[in-house]
C-alpha cells in the first residue's frame, strides 16, 4: 500500500504549532457519515475491493501517517469501528484522517470513475464550505484555500525570522497564539498574536536603544521611524498591519466584553486575521532588521 504524506504535515514540515481550521461535532458528523456511506457503497460493486479490506487499509494508514494507535480489538476492520476512531480524533487529527481518506481513494484507479459518478469530492467540498473550513479537495488530496498562500509564505518563514537570537520572545508569543486557536480559545489567539508583534517591536527599541516617551504602538513605530529602523516610506505599511491588529482587539472586547470568558463569541476568521496579520508585520520588521545589519 501507498505510503501517504498528511495535510499537516504538507502544510508544515517543520513540525511548527501552525493554526488549523477548527472542526466543530456538527461537521464532523457530516463528513464521518458521507465516508462511511461511500466504504459502504463499496460492497455493491464486484469490480472494487470490499469495504472491509478498505477499512483495513485505511486503519492502517491513519496508524502510520498520524501516529496514533486507533485500533479497537472488538471492531477491528469494521465500519462500526472506524466510525468510533474517527470521532476520537479532532481538529488537526480528523482533517489529516480526512486527507488520508481522499488520497487513498485516488490511490486506486478503478475507483476513478466511481467516485465521480457518486459527486463523492462535490459533497466533500460542500460540507467543508459550509462549515467555514478553508480546504477544499483539489488532485486527489485536500489543499488549504487561504489566499495568498499565507501559511507557506508568511507563518513558516516568520517562525524561521524569530527563531535567530533576540527574538524568542516573538516566537514563543506566535507559538502561543496558534496553540490557543487550535484550543477554540480565539481571545487568547489574538492577545498572544497582539504580544508577539509587541515583542519584536520591543526587542527592536532596544537594540537601537531608542526611548521612547509613550507605551503606544504608534509612539514606538515613530520612534522606530524616527531613528531610520524603519524608512519613512514603509510607515503606512506597518501601521496598516498594526491597525489591523488592534481592529481585531477591539472587535474581541466589544463582542466578549472585557473580564468575560465566553470564548465562543470571536469568529475563527478573527482570530485567523490577527495571526496572519501578526506574522506578516514581525516577517516585514525582522527581515528590515537584518537587511540592515
Amino acid at each position: 500500500m501507498s505510503m501517504f504524506t498528511p495535510l499537516s504535515k504538507r502544510l508544515n514540515p517543520e513540525s511548527v504549532c501552525l493554526s488549523y481550521p477548527n472542526t466543530t461535532p456538527g461537521f464532523k458528523n457530516q463528513m464521518t457519515s458521507v465516508i462511511l456511506e461511500f466504504i459502504h457503497s463499496l460492497d455493491s460493486n464486484i469490480l472494487f475491493k470490499q469495504s472491509r479490506r478498505f477499512v483495513e487499509d485505511y486503519e492502517c494508514e491513519l496508524c502510520r501517517s498520524i501516529g496514533v494507535d486507533v485500533y479497537n480489538p472488538s471492531n477491528l476492520y469494521s465500519l462500526t469501528g472506524l466510525k468510533y476512531h474517527l470521532e476520537e480524533y479532532d481538529g488537526e487529527s480528523y482533517l489529516d484522517a480526512l486527507d488520508i481518506f481522499i488520497q487513498l481513494i485516488y490511490s486506486d484507479s478503478g475507483l476513478e470513475q466511481y467516485v465521480e459518478d457518486c459527486g463523492l469530492i462535490e459533497d466533500i467540498n460542500s460540507i467543508l464550505k459550509s462549515n467555514g473550513v478553508d480546504l477544499r479537495v483539489c488532485d486527489g488530496m485536500c489543499i488549504r484555500i487561504s489566499e495568498p498562500t499565507i501559511q507557506e509564505e508568511v507563518i513558516s518563514p516568520a517562525f524561521s525570522e524569530l527563531g535567530r537570537a533576540g527574538f524568542m520572545n516573538a516566537q514563543s508569543d506566535l507559538i502561543e497564539a496558534f496553540r490557543h486557536f487550535k484550543e477554540g480559545n480565539n481571545p487568547s489567539a489574538i492577545h498572544s498574536a497582539n504580544k508577539a508583534l509587541e515583542s519584536t517591536i520591543a526587542y527592536l527599541i532596544e537594540k537601537h536603544g531608542i526611548t521612547v516617551p509613550k507605551d503606544k504602538m504608534s509612539s514606538k513605530i515613530e520612534a522606530l521611524i524616527g531613528c531610520g529602523a524603519i524608512p519613512r516610506e514603509y510607515e503606512t505599511v506597518i501601521n496598516s498591519l498594526v491597525n489591523v491588529l488592534q481592529f481585531s482587539g477591539i472587535t474581541r472586547n466589544k463582542k466578549g466584553g472585557h473580564g468575560t470568558s465566553d470564548e465562543k463569541t470571536v469568529d475563527d476568521c478573527y482570530a485567523q486575521l490577527a495571526i496572519d496579520s501578526a506574522a506578516s508585520a514581525i516577517l516585514f520588521l525582522v527581515r528590515l532588521y537584518e537587511g540592515a545589519e
